[in-house]
């Protein structure tokens, strides 16, 4: 379909008089009943329905619902487990710059269904699911469900249980007092975090926005002459990361191809510090470019600021074609 553009209307949503979703998802159908009998893997994934406009998610309800009733009917399920989930939410837009758009790009959907009779016969397994879908649960943990799937033998092998690990299997009970930093998850993409309002004028906010745009701007040196040097609107959202000991004593981290090492620091120097953690949304011009940023301040000069990470919420088009460095597409408008 992708080779083939003039198969495509409706904005390319419909293939002919056919949404694509329906498309796709009929087509994962013909593969299950052409490999019910056979161990496989079957994997789809359609997005670009609500890629661009979530209220684009109705037309896709009817479709879902054929699929899984047919699945059901057909009686694929009775040995297969089910995975759904979606992609992250939007990127970009005013949805994306309410707390519920926050939300959005770092909580994916997630369900697990387990055929009927393995939830019947291994009920601590089901059970655990339950359990976990009130707890910290990462893409790392769906690995490691998978690696006890592939060779199933009605134990949990790669849970954690009283470990705190990367990734455990979803079908053991996920430690409740896991962290965002016992996952893997950076500040940025933490949705534990309690957090209150802080006036965008406040001078630490200030400070904070200037060492994000300078942050910016020292990525975006080496295109020196083709992306414009930015300058700071406006701080249009703050908000303070409530601080924990764990927080607290975070020194650094160090990161490579396979992950990332947090550094702590010890509780006396910790007591010696005094760090403060901001979600920051920022306006910059030329360009009218929205930012989410997280930056972590220890002490009130700017030499102090980390910058955690740097989302774009929203839309750069065509902002940024002069340069092919995909990291700083978000960065640069081209002068």
């Amino acid at each position: 379909m992708e080779d083939h553009g003039a198969v495509w209307n409706a904005g390319h949503d419909c293939v002919g008089a056919r949404l694509e979703t329906d498309v796709v998802l009929d087509w994962i159908v013909e593969f299950e009943r052409r490999f019910r009998d056979a161990p496989h893997a079957a994997f789809g994934f359609v997005t670009r329905l609500t890629h661009e406009d979530v209220r684009k998610a109705a037309p896709a309800d009817a479709p879902y619902e054929r699929f899984l009733r047919r699945l059901r009917d057909d009686g694929l399920l009775e040995r297969t487990v089910l995975v759904l989930y979606s992609d992250h939410g939007m990127r970009f837009g005013q949805l994306r710059r309410t707390y519920v758009g926050k939300l959005e790009e770092r909580l994916p959907f997630f369900v697990v269904r387990l055929p009927p009779r393995l939830s019947r016969a291994h009920r601590r397994l089901s059970a655990a699911l339950s359990v976990n879908a009130r707890r910290l649960t990462t893409p790392f943990d769906v690995y490691e469900t998978l690696a006890d799937l592939l060779e199933f033998d009605g134990t949990a092998r790669h849970g954690c249980g009283a470990v705190l690990r990367r990734g455990c299997s979803l079908l053991a009970e996920v430690p409740a007092r896991r962290t965002c930093e016992d996952a893997g998850v950076l500040p940025h993409w933490c949705a534990c975090h309690e957090t209150e309002p802080v006036r965008p004028s406040d001078p630490a906010v200030q400070r904070a926005a200037d060492a994000v745009v300078r942050y910016i701007n020292d990525q975006l040196a080496v295109h020196r002459g083709r992306c414009a040097p930015l300058q700071l609107g406006a701080a249009l959202d703050a908000r303070r990361v409530r601080p924990r000991d764990d927080l607290v004593r975070f020194r650094s981290s160090r990161h490579d191809v396979l992950g990332r090492t947090v550094e702590f620091d010890g509780a006396a120097a910790a007591a010696r510090s005094r760090v403060d953690e901001y979600q920051l949304t920022l306006e910059t011009s030329p360009g009218g470019a929205v930012f989410e940023a997280t930056v972590r301040c220890q002490g009130d000069d700017d030499e102090s600021v980390q910058i955690a990470d740097i989302s774009r919420i929203n839309a750069y088009g065509d902002q940024s074609t002069c340069i092919d460095v995909h990291s700083h597409k978000k960065f640069c408008y081209c002068v």
